[in-house]
């Protein structure tokens, strides 16, 4: 048996898809595109993850250690499902402010949010990339269908099934139970 969690339990082996990697990642392709605002959209769920060590505060410091201002509420960690309508009013709210006020870049941390709040840039009227740079996530090789740019990042979901295999296959020749990591992929880099 392999699971992807990230609480041991007996006897099963797991595969971690690793967040703190994802986060950190996303964030410096946001500081390589040459933004030096950035706004944040999150599942609530993950900054409950250990390995973040403190959620929020482990994003607003990736965020500042490369640079990046993030005002208060440019982070918002939202349960699933998400109320599209108020994700999108959100998004709009953010965006409608002279561009020294508001996010040139925004990073959504779940491909539930994409359609909603891209459409909430839409609704603000920015040009994107110029403007606004979107860097989203995906679960590789299917990326979200977007009517604007976006930059994808996320997790391959063909290698978390190679992974699961060769978990299974090593506990099947020697009863091993093991932990792993998933790393992440980013669109620059995926082929």
């Amino acid at each position: 048996r392999v699971t992807v969690d990230r609480v041991d339990l007996p006897g099963v082996s797991r595969v971690t898809p690793d967040h703190a990697a994802l986060i950190t990642g996303v964030l410096d392709r946001v500081q390589d595109a040459g933004c030096s605002r950035v706004a944040v959209v999150v599942a609530a769920g993950m900054l409950h993850d250990g390995e973040l060590k403190g959620g929020e505060a482990f994003i607003r410091e990736a965020a500042a250690d490369r640079g990046l201002q993030m005002r208060p509420y440019d982070l918002l960690a939202l349960d699933l499902p998400v109320n599209e309508s108020m994700l999108r009013r959100y998004i709009h709210m953010m965006l409608s402010h002279p561009a020294a006020d508001r996010p040139d870049a925004l990073v959504l941390v779940d491909d539930h949010f994409v359609a909603d709040a891209t459409a909430g840039v839409i609704d603000a009227g920015l040009t994107v990339p110029d403007e606004l740079k979107i860097f989203t996530y995906c679960n590789f090789p299917q990326k979200p269908k977007c009517p604007i740019p976006i930059r994808c990042f996320g997790y391959d979901v063909q290698q978390l099934l190679k992974q699961f295999v060769d978990v299974v296959d090593k506990q099947q020749k020697d009863s091993t139970v093991s932990h792993s990591k998933l790393q992440p992929i980013f669109e620059d880099a995926y082929s």
